[in-house]
């Protein structure tokens, strides 16, 4: 590592730690100290707790959608027949490590102080969901990607699990290293099969408390390298492109036709001494472009099976709540927008694929409208397991979704982006119809979408004379929605100054 990628790496971890710190203060000050006991549920009929998520899985990869006709994913698909079909999940920052922390925490990244992948572990003295769980009397196990903490420090294991299986950073598909336990093992063979068999093996052993095992897998992360059974599997498919792609960004803020014309290193600069450009270069479309990022996801179906099987052969299947997630969208190769990655508040980033079984709440084919985040996560989690709910969580738990037929639930939620990068930050709130979109460092631009309307994103209406009203409206509940969750115009301006400067 250079000195300056040691420099900027100790920084960022000084900046997010200090935010943890922080607003973990301004936490207790708007919650309050107490703490909230779930809706106890009899020690002998607590379910185990299975939770599968992929990384950068975007919420129509799935063969229940119909973006990929060609797509078949049997065992997700059977999970949404026999269990719930969220149709609308989102996570609250769509970034590997923040994600992460969000589940683990039940908080934003600007509470638990993980703002960026390269960063720390959430603020030691938030109470986490492993802990959690354990004190309730479960038995905890993590297997695959945790992606947080300092680099070299990643795979290490954490409090709150009995048995630990990870790897370090984004890991990697062939030739890959695991830490059991404090113990750094080499393997062979596609890493998705690996940690399934694992989480089997687990699972199948004998357990005398019940459960809850996190299997969160590297795929369809990038570089999408299929298992060797399923290399070219699509070679024959062809897919056409997105909707929203070709798209010039006539009517999308400047920063984005400056990016998507100068590059990440440069646009900041350029934007400064040329302005936006009129006109942008069109992303070149190839018919192969997702292809292998699906070819991926065949192993992770047939690890969710092999997970599938061993509950219900061991006789556990309709004693356990599994949940099938991803730790966020993407537009990795699809070019939605003309952009590629994650990060931006575009629904391809922030919506997921969510699904969950069990039996005793669930109805099989159940489909749940409602606005769901990864922050309820725990919540939901806990209250499975009668455990304590943390008054610094900010989540919502499902179980009323599951138990009530009219619930009063959220109509919308706040969005961040605060990781200190070459990337613009970004605050907004997404409602059942509308969503705003601000860029802390370009005030006086943004963007407004009816989704109703213009479900893909195409019509920014946030200059529109005729949509200011309603644009007004949102500001204030973007504003609203800032304070109810903490979040201060000095913790942004924190984030704002570490951004000048540093790598990406």
């Amino acid at each position: 590592m250079s000195p300056f990628s040691a420099f900027f790496t100790l920084t960022m971890t000084l900046v997010s730690r200090f935010l943890g710190l922080l607003t973990l203060s301004v936490t207790f000050a708007v919650v309050g100290l107490s703490r909230v006991r779930a809706q106890e549920a009899p020690q002998d009929a607590r379910p185990n707790i299975v939770m599968i998520m992929t990384d950068d899985q975007s919420w129509d990869q799935m063969g229940l959608r119909d973006r990929y006709p060609f797509l078949q994913t049997p065992w997700m698909d059977r999970l949404a027949a026999e269990g719930a079909d969220f149709r609308n999940a989102f996570v609250v920052t769509s970034l590997c490590s923040p994600s992460r922390a969000a589940i683990m925490t039940g908080t934003y990244g600007h509470i638990n102080g993980v703002l960026t992948n390269e960063g720390s572990d959430p603020n030691p003295r938030l109470p986490q969901l492993g802990q959690l769980l354990q004190q309730a009397g479960y038995e905890t196990a993590f297997v695959g990607k945790w992606h947080q903490g300092s680099t070299g420090g990643r795979d290490w294991p954490r409090p709150g699990f009995d048995t630990w299986y990870a790897f370090g950073g984004q890991g990697s598909y062939t030739d890959w290293t695991i830490n059991h336990n404090g113990e750094r093992i080499k393997g062979e063979g596609y890493l998705t099969d690996h940690l399934s068999r694992f989480a089997d093996d687990w699972i199948r052993q004998p357990h005398d408390r019940p459960f809850c095992i996190f299997v969160w897998q590297k795929a369809p992360h990038s570089p999408h390298i299929p298992a060797p059974r399923h290399d070219n599997a699509f070679d024959d498919v062809e897919t056409n492109p997105p909707v929203s792609y070709g798209e010039d960004l006539g009517d999308k803020p400047d920063w984005a036709r400056a990016l998507a014309a100068y590059g990440l290193k440069q646009w900041r600069s350029q934007l400064t001494v040329q302005g936006a450009p009129e006109e942008i270069g069109l992303r070149r479309w190839k018919t192969d472009y997702p292809l292998q990022e699906l070819e991926t996801l065949l192993a992770v179906d047939e690890g969710l099976g092999i997970i599938y099987q061993a509950l219900e052969e061991s006789g556990q299947l309709d004693n356990t709540f599994i949940l099938y997630t991803s730790d966020n969208g993407t537009m990795e190769r699809a070019h939605h927008h003309n952009f590629y990655g994650k990060y931006y508040m575009w629904e391809e980033s922030i919506r997921v694929p969510m699904l969950a079984r069990y039996p005793p709440l669930i109805p099989p084919g159940t489909v749940i409208d409602a606005m769901v985040l990864n922050i309820d996560i725990p919540e939901t989690f806990l209250g499975l397991a009668g455990a304590e709910i943390s008054a610094t969580m900010q989540g919502r738990s499902w179980l009323p979704l599951f138990e009530e037929a009219d619930v009063v639930w959220r109509d919308a939620f706040l969005y961040e982006f605060l990781a200190p990068s070459k990337r613009p930050l970004i605050l907004g709130v997404r409602g059942n119809r509308y969503k705003l979109i601000t860029y802390p460092e370009f005030e006086g631009d943004g963007e407004f979408y009816d989704l109703q309307e213009d479900p893909f994103e195409m019509n920014n209406l946030y200059h529109n004379p005729d949509a200011a009203l309603m644009r007004t409206e949102w500001e204030s509940r973007l504003r609203g929605e800032m304070a109810a969750t903490g979040l201060s115009e000095s913790m942004i301006e924190q984030v704002r100054q570490a951004s000048n400067d540093t790598e990406d």
